[in-house]
């Protein structure tokens, strides 16, 4: 009976995902491939609640505001990062991208711990927020702290949010992700593209579009388009977009 069970799921699942396929593909506005733009996120998704654009799911490691500092960026612009700043334009943001989503959107918020209470207050006004994280296990450590007197982290924390109950996730899963840092990244908060590749094949089916306001190295974008889904992102920075623009571009 178990087994009968089981078996019924699957294929319950397995017509959800053909329905959600063919309904992207018969009402979707979006254009296909990859939508990449320069420009603050706040005045992209302005645009977007006036035309009418929705996205099916976001991805996206917005500036965590912890200061951040880093060696081997030393010609990045982190003022960003700087804590107030970056609070408040995560709480605009987030009022911005609720309203270009849809109904039944799925959300990962990469976060600092050290600002667990804020954000997770931030992002639950909107939306469902589990209180547990999703956790990256980066496998080896990484501190600009003393570290002798510090165990050294070793990991990364991830909001999961949802938009509504109607999207169910495509696989039942463990909450910790292992996958190693990015050997040579182009941005000191890089993410590995399989892991945002796993988020997004979760969460979503073909065709249906993944938003980055916070697009950075261009990861999220990239694992997107692997995906065969539409990959919308902005970055702000112009250095940094050149450079992530070149690599999404080259279609690695």
């Amino acid at each position: 009976m178990e087994k009968k069970t089981t078996a019924l799921r699957k294929v319950k699942k397995m017509m959800d995902v053909a329905l959600r396929e063919k309904r992207v593909a018969e009402h979707s506005e979006m254009p296909e491939g990859v939508v990449f733009v320069n420009e603050d996120c706040r005045a992209f998704m302005r645009r977007c609640v006036d035309e009418g654009k929705k996205f099916h799911c976001c991805v996206t490691d917005p500036p965590w505001g912890v200061d951040l500092g880093d060696l081997r960026f030393q010609e990045a612009n982190t003022e960003w990062d700087e804590q107030q700043h970056a609070l408040e334009l995560m709480e605009e943001a987030f009022g911005l991208l609720d309203q270009v989503l849809v109904e039944d959107a799925h959300v990962y918020v990469f976060f600092a711990m050290r600002n667990y209470d804020r954000v997770h207050r931030m992002l639950a006004k909107r939306w469902d927020v589990d209180w547990l994280p999703l956790i990256w296990n980066k496998r080896v450590g990484s501190s600009t702290m003393v570290v002798d007197q510090r165990y050294v982290s070793a990991y990364e924390t991830i909001f999961f949010c949802r938009k509504g109950t109607g999207r169910k996730l495509a696989q039942r899963t463990s909450n910790v992700f292992t996958y190693d840092r990015v050997s040579k990244p182009i941005h000191p908060t890089q993410k590995p593209v399989q892991l945002l590749m796993q988020f997004i094949e979760n969460s979503t089916v073909r065709g249906e579009s993944v938003f980055d306001p916070f697009a950075g190295s261009g990861s999220t974008l990239r694992a997107a388009r692997k995906l065969d889904r539409v990959a919308v992102g902005c970055e702000s920075d112009e250095v940094m977009y050149a450079k992530a623009l070149e690599i999404v571009e080259g279609g690695e």
